[in-house]
């Protein structure tokens, strides 16, 4: 069973509407965000409040930060060196039990060879160009969909272009859009970067302008750290578009 979507809300901090991650949300995501400099690097960074008393002991922007800081404090390294003197050489293993294993492969439906053929016949012929969107927003997607006032996880129909491109999904999701005008938003994470993911991306840009649609992508680093960049962006795209027909958005 899938999760369950809530229904958008006023914020009461800014009385835009927005998307809520949780049934306690009453803020959106850019009312919910700290600004704070970094005890180690000076650097600022934000992040999602999580309640006054948690806010006030986030001191660093990152984990490594933290973990420089306290390598930093007198009597670390002798403290470190000390305990670690004890465990050097030794392997740890966790405790056998055979009850354990023997009831996970039993309870484990792949273990049962008709199940393995039912996902082999549901697989055939389909390939991971058949991927066609995400299933989980992102704070930084949040963020850009919040401001602009723009729907999240818009399906985009393929059909009109099938015959041109193989093995398409039967539609794409794109993280943002409007679809007034057309204008597909995406904002990537780092895996993105990688081979596989440049490839796809470029082919649903492909298939999407194809099929009328403008795509234009931005980087979380950008929405975290040049936010007002980026929505001026968008703006003005939407500004400088035409309102088209939008019967291939579902």
């Amino acid at each position: 069973m899938g999760t369950r979507k809530l229904k958008p809300r006023t914020c009461c901090g800014c009385g835009r509407i927005f998307s809520p991650l949780g049934t306690r949300d009453l803020r959106c995501e850019v009312c919910m965000q700290v600004h704070k400099k970094c005890e180690w690097c000076d650097g600022a960074f934000s992040f999602r409040s999580v309640g006054p008393r948690n806010n006030e002991k986030r001191r660093f922007c990152s984990n490594s930060c933290a973990a420089s800081w306290r390598n930093a404090q007198p009597g670390r390294a002798e403290a470190f060196n000390e305990w670690m003197r004890g465990i050097r050489g030794v392997v740890l293993r966790g405790r056998s039990s055979p009850e354990s294993s023997a009831r996970m492969k039993a309870n484990n439906p792949m273990s049962r060879p008709e199940n393995v053929e039912k996902i082999k016949a549901k697989l055939k012929g389909r390939t991971f160009l058949a991927r066609g969107g995400n299933s989980k927003l992102t704070r930084q997607q949040l963020l850009i969909a919040n401001s602009l006032e723009l729907p999240t996880e818009v399906a985009i129909a393929t059909r009109a272009v099938k015959a041109d491109f193989v093995s398409l999904p039967p539609c794409y999701k794109v993280d943002i859009a409007s679809v007034p005008h057309r204008l597909a938003i995406e904002i990537d994470g780092k895996s993105h970067r990688l081979k596989k993911w440049k490839f796809l991306d470029q082919r649903k840009t492909a298939v999407l302008t194809a099929l009328g649609w403008t795509v234009i992508r931005f980087w979380n680093e950008e929405v975290e750290n040049d936010f007002d960049r980026v929505t001026t962006e968008i703006k003005r795209h939407l500004q400088a578009m035409p309102l088209v027909d939008h019967s291939n958005a579902k």
